[in-house]
């Protein structure tokens, strides 16, 4: 019976002998397999000197040299201040230039009322009441049909007063411009005793050296009195004195017309007011017309063309003048060009210094 027993458990202990075996090879191998693999490299914090690091020591960088800031950031600023000042000035000489045509596309119906057997009645009768009286009613009753149909003083001076205002606004808005632009480039320009002037001082001095730059072109000027002119700040001004001085130039170019208002007891210069001596010559241009030879078609014709003629050379003396009497053209550029010294010499200082 034991034998048997004892027969039976001998497989399972056969078998178990190479069970272990395969274990303990199994293990073996493992760990000879693990110890081929190599050890991840073991990073070594750098050794720390005692001794901080030395910086590189910074030197402060120089100031930019005041007269190249100047000329390389502000010139640059003045020029395209003077180009605008430029373009204001054209673009009031055309709103004036279209006024003046305005002013031509009256004197057909003008010469056709002057030409109209009702006016030229009205003529003859005021003509002999003129021989007799004071008055220069002929002369009156012309001017006011003008008057209706081309301009009269106040109209003509008053929109030159606005076209003028209309620059001289440009360019004070100009003037705010530029020293806004001048303060933005040179925002941290590293000068400590760079000090631009504010708003009010800027216009301030400029007004003040325009005055001086004025007075100085007056005693080198052959033209009388232009310095007045191109320092005034004051449209009203402006256009009074150019008015006075610039329509008895229509005396040169319609002197025979005085000749011809004579006859009829007209006279010239009646008006009041600067426009007055230009509107005198007109008015008495039309009445040495309009009595002439009864007015034929022919006449009539050419007094359009006259009268026209008149109306440009008026045109010519206020914008365009002449060598001895500057026109509305040459004051606003010379006063656009001392505008411009000023303010230069106004930012200059306060860069460079003195």
């Amino acid at each position: 019976m034991s034998t048997s027993q004892d027969d039976s458990k001998a497989p399972e202990r056969g078998l178990a002998l190479p069970a272990g075996l395969l274990a303990a090879t199994l293990m073996a191998w493992g760990v000879v397999s693990l110890s081929d693999i190599p050890s991840p490299p073991v990073v070594r914090a750098p050794a720390v000197d005692s001794e901080p690091l030395a910086l590189p020591s910074l030197e402060p960088l120089p100031a930019p040299d005041p007269r190249v800031l100047f000329e390389g950031e502000v010139r640059p600023l003045l020029e395209a201040s003077a180009e605008r000042h430029a373009a204001a000035i054209d673009h009031t000489l055309e709103l004036v230039e279209l006024e003046f045509r305005e002013y031509r596309r009256g004197v057909e119906p003008f010469v056709r009322d002057l030409t109209s057997i009702g006016t030229r009645g009205g003529v003859l009768v005021r003509s002999a009441r003129d021989l007799v009286g004071d008055r220069d009613r002929v002369s009156e009753y012309v001017s006011g049909k003008f008057e209706r149909y081309l301009f009269t003083d106040e109209e003509l001076t008053e929109f030159l007063e606005l076209a003028v205002q209309t620059t001289l606004d440009a360019f004070e808005a100009d003037r705010n411009k530029l020293l806004r632009d001048v303060s933005e480039a040179l925002d941290g320009a590293g000068l400590p005793e760079l000090q631009l002037p504010d708003y009010a001082e800027f216009a301030e001095t400029t007004s003040t050296s325009l005055q001086t730059y004025a007075a100085e072109m007056a005693t080198e000027s052959a033209v009388a009195g232009v310095g007045a002119l191109v320092a005034s700040e004051a449209a009203a001004v402006m256009v009074t004195q150019l008015l006075a001085r610039a329509l008895p130039l229509l005396a040169v170019s319609a002197g025979g017309a005085t000749a011809a208002a004579t006859t009829t007891g007209g006279t010239t210069g009646t008006l009041a007011g600067p426009v007055g001596t230009g509107i005198g010559l007109v008015g008495g241009f039309a009445v040495g017309m309009a009595v002439d030879s009864w007015l034929t078609e022919e006449l009539s014709d050419d007094l359009t063309a006259q009268m026209r003629g008149l109306v440009d050379q008026i045109r010519t003396a206020l914008i365009d003048g002449d060598a001895e009497t500057p026109g509305l053209r040459q004051l606003l550029e010379e006063h656009a060009e001392l505008l411009g010294r000023a303010r230069e010499a106004t930012l200059e200082q306060a860069v460079v210094g003195s």
